[in-house]
This record gives C-alpha cells, structure tokens and sequence, in this order.
C-alpha cells in the first residue's frame, strides 16, 4: 500500500533542483527524453517555466527516498540552456510513504502522466478554438489538421524563402496561429479549407499537402479554388486531366497513411507540378 503524506511549497532554488534530480530514481524509472528536455528549455528562454511539481516517495521496507515524479525538469534546472536565467519560482513537493519496492513500485509509477489522463493537442486546440466564435464549428482533430499544415507551411517559408517574419509554433501551441496578428489570413484559409471536407478528405490529413494549397492560395486564391476543387472532387471531364492524375496519386500514396516510407517532399513536388501545369494552362486559355 501506499499513501500522500505531506505536501510542502517550497522556493526553488539550484540547490534544492540538485537535491532533487540526484535523488535515487525508483528503479526502472523511464529513459530521459530529449525532445521533453528541448521542450522545457525552451520553456525557460521565453519564461514560460512554470512552478513544477514534483514527487518522491520514501519506502518503509528500506526508509530510503526515491524519486517519483520531476525527473525531466530538476535535471533542466540544474543544467540550464546557454541564454536562461534560473526561474524565481516555488515547487510544490508531494511526499508518499509506500511498503516495498515488490508490492508498489508499478502502482506508484503509474500514478503519474498516465496516458490515459493527459491531455492531448486536441484538447489543447480546444482552449484556442474557444476565443474564436468563427471556429466554432470545427472540430478540434480538423483545426489540429489545419494547425499542423500552417506550421509545415511557414517552416518552408524559412527553409526556402530565408523568411525572418516567418512564425513556428510548437506542436501544442498551433492553434495561435488563427490569432497570429501578422497571419489574419490564416482564419480565412481555414474557412476555406473547410469547404474539402468530405470527398478525398483524408489529403487533408498530411500537413505538406494543406502547406501547398496555402501556397496556392496565396499566389491565386480564385484559381486555387478551381485547381483543388477538380482535384478533390475529380470531377474534370478529361481522365487524363493533372487533377485526376494528382489526385489518384495522392490517394495512392496516402492508402497506407502511416507508413514511414512515404515521402513528404514527393508529395509536395507532384503536388507543385500539377499547380504548375494547370496555371500554365490558364494563361494559355486566357492569351488565347
């Protein structure tokens, strides 16, 4: 059995961050994960470090203490990233006596950050989709789709464009991108983006696909609209037409949506090359 014992706030200093992080871990305790030591040091740069919250448990069989709960974040106070400055902060510090290691270890673990309780990046969208009565009407998993093509369309921007105003949010924070003062477009892309659900709408589902029609859009909105719509709904009379053959491709790459294997930028090239083509194909139409 085990049990809460105290819990204690406390000011958070290097020295009680040290004495956490080198506390004994409980054994089996899970391996540190880079992506969650990047996360939290970017937290500190743009102070966004929140009061942590910490737990360790002292086991009557041996009386020694071990390390529950603060692996990640004691161990990114004590090795802070070039450029932060240690956080002026409390730490809240929750105390559990359990009986033994044999009988309680794995309850004890799982006890905290079960997936069954975390919150997701849907649920997270919804907080943002919350300010904005015009996205109402979407569900969180599309506005997380959109989010997602957003940010694969602005890190192409930097990638290619070497575009200082380009603005990259981490997953969890995409939806600021509908309320971004410098992308007022980006709500109105979304609205219109709304308009392929339903048939082939599972392109939707890979962000370098949304990153190109953004991309589109930006150049032509009304052609745009013609281009994925054909595409969407095959519905060009010619079987032959670049938006039937890009749509069948698509849709052939996409059978298999979760495999590694597919590439990313051949989706964007086929994607770019059939734009390409059926722009050419207007001008031509509109000269003539």
């Amino acid at each position: 059995m085990f049990r809460k014992v105290k819990v204690e706030t406390v000011p958070l200093t290097p020295e009680v961050a040290a004495r956490f992080a080198n506390l004994t871990p409980l054994p089996g305790e899970r391996s540190m994960k880079q992506s969650r030591m990047s996360y939290l040091s970017t937290c500190l740069l743009r102070g966004k470090f929140s009061s942590p919250d910490w737990a360790l448990g002292i086991c009557r069989e041996d009386g020694q203490s071990y390390r529950l709960d603060g692996q990640h974040s004691s161990h990114t106070l004590v090795n802070l990233p070039v450029g932060a400055t240690f956080p002026d902060l409390e730490v809240t510090i929750s105390t559990y006596e359990f009986d033994s290691m044999d009988a309680d270890a794995s309850d004890l673990f799982n006890l905290f950050n079960n997936p069954r309780s975390v919150r997701s990046n849907g649920d997270m969208m919804g907080i943002y989709r919350a300010k904005f009565p015009e996205l109402q009407d979407y569900s969180r998993e599309f506005l997380v789709t959109v989010g997602n093509g957003l940010h694969e369309y602005e890190s192409q921007r930097k990638k290619k464009a070497k575009a200082k105003d380009a603005v990259l949010f981490d997953a969890r924070d995409r939806g600021l991108y509908f309320g971004h003062p410098s992308r007022p477009d980006f709500l109105v892309f979304t609205h219109w983006l709304a308009k392929f659900r339903g048939k082939n709408e599972n392109f939707l589902k890979k962000p370098v696909i949304i990153s190109e029609m953004l991309a589109d859009y930006v150049m032509d909105a009304a052609q745009a609209d013609e281009f994925w719509h054909l595409v969407f709904s095959e519905s060009h009379p010619d079987p032959e037409h670049e938006t039937r053959e890009l749509a069948s491709f698509l849709r052939e790459e996409l059978r298999h949506a979760k495999d590694p294997k597919i590439d990313m930028a051949l989706l964007r090239k086929r994607s770019a090359k059939a734009w390409k083509v059926f722009t050419k194909t207007g001008e031509k139409k509109a000269a003539a």
